[in-house]
């Protein structure tokens, strides 16, 4: 075992903020990469920071595609002997047997860490999400909390609707491995069951009490091999509150939220209906609005409209959906966040823009690629799930940009606005 507290994968971006946020408010001085780097640097960056992560798309990737975007990274941190490695995953449990599948990253896990028990924990009351009794709930955008197979949402999602709220009928039609779970009642028996199984163990969460308890039955001390575990960015924080009662030596307060010098440019590829009423009460505040249809993804006939607003100091959002297209055809994630990216690239080269946001997991991934960019550090506070981070970058114009990655449902109505305010508004 290493001084490092934890690696973490994230199965989108906007997930990996989310952890990269849990993780640095937990007291972990934290880096998010976009891309493994040469094995020596990566030694180097886990010398100088408590926990390190990699931001990923298998999220959106077949599952025939999973083993290579993920063992890779799996396999670099099994050389840095962590205390924990996490895969992060969507606490809304976005996937399913052919795409994104957390079922296959569990067994792509299993391969490299060893035959064990993987708990999963999906809960973040935090941005109210549950797990009762193995069957999933989550907060809409109206404020009520539905089933998954419910959820206005996420039961209609394009990519990986949810008809099965059970996770452990949800993942087991995704992986040969066996799968099990613990309910709330039967949290303590633990360690009894864990010892006899080897396979994904699903364990509910209702509050922060449940998440707590869970992060003491599942590490316990750095005399155990490095424990794999999946988990929403609930699991994250508790683990990473737990880790750093170890005695970390780098921690950093994070820097004071603050409005930007300048107008804000927001790109969106989201179709959740959350992002659209946000997006609405945007340009409702007086933002520029853009239209950039998926059917014409054209981002050279935006620029010129985009940047003029932008230099008119106007805060400017370009969108491709407002809200869910049910009669859309799918929409290739490369293409959107290749368009989106060269709309970021001409606002910070040509308007001088210094602070975007991104809406939609899928989208901010491919945006991110798309810039070119290396990575992240955590900034200061937005919103729950949706930090403001630092962006590092080779390019000049675009290190030290501020950037805020928002998944479709993380949020308030207001969030544009206080993302252009600087300020932190907590989840319901």
């Amino acid at each position: 075992m290493t001084d490092l507290a934890l690696c973490f994968y994230g199965d989108d971006f906007t997930g990996s903020t989310d952890a990269l946020a849990n993780l640095s408010a937990a007291g972990l001085r934290t880096l998010v990469l976009f891309a493994l780097p040469p094995e020596p640097e990566l030694k180097r960056l886990a010398g100088l920071y408590d926990a390190l992560g990699v931001a990923g798309i298998a999220r959106s990737l077949p599952t025939g595609e999973m083993e290579a975007e993920v063992r890779p990274v799996f396999e670099a941190f099994a050389r840095l002997r962590p205390a924990v490695v996490q895969y992060k995953i969507c606490s809304t449990f976005d996937s399913s047997p052919s795409r994104g599948s957390i079922g296959r990253a569990c067994e792509i896990g299993h391969a490299v860490f060893g035959a064990c028990a993987i708990p999963v924990v999906a809960a973040q009351p935090q941005l109210g999400r549950y797990t009762v009794f193995g069957n999933h709930f989550a907060r809409a955008g109206d404020g009520a909390i539905y089933r998954l197979d419910r959820h206005p949402a996420m039961s209609r999602h394009p990519a990986t609707p949810m008809t099965e709220p059970d996770l452990v009928v949800h993942l087991q039609a995704q992986t040969a491995l066996p799968v099990i779970g613990l309910n709330r009642l039967e949290l303590d028996d633990y360690a009894v069951v864990a010892a006899r199984h080897a396979g994904p163990l699903v364990l509910d969460a209702l509050d922060e009490a449940d998440l707590d308890r869970i992060a003491s039955l599942i590490w316990s001390s750095d005399d155990e091999p490095t424990l794999f575990a999946v988990g929403s960015g609930g699991l994250s924080r508790v683990l990473g509150a737990r880790l750093a009662q170890r005695g970390t030596r780098r921690a950093l307060d994070p820097a004071p939220d603050a409005a930007p010098s300048g107008p804000v440019l927001a790109v969106s590829g989201s179709c959740a209906p959350q992002t659209g009423a946000q997006i609405g009460a945007a340009l409702d505040a007086g933002w520029y609005g853009v239209h950039l249809p998926v059917e014409r993804l054209d981002a050279g006939a935006a620029e010129d409209d985009v940047l003029t607003a932008l230099r008119a100091g106007r805060d400017t959002v370009v969108y491709t959906a407002l809200g869910a297209q049910p009669s859309a055809a799918p929409v290739d994630p490369r293409a959107v966040g290749t368009a989106l990216g060269a709309l970021v690239r001409a606002a910070v080269a040509r308007a001088g823009v210094r602070r975007v946001v991104v809406a939609g997991g899928d989208t901010a991934g491919q945006t991110m690629r798309a810039l070119g960019a290396s990575g992240l550090a955590y900034a200061g506070s937005i919103a729950d799930g949706a930090p403001l981070c630092r962006l590092f970058a080779r390019d000049p114009l675009l290190d030290g940009l501020d950037v805020v990655l928002k998944g479709g449902q993380v949020g308030e109505r207001s969030f544009f606005e206080h993302v252009r305010n600087g300020k932190y508004v907590p989840a319901r």
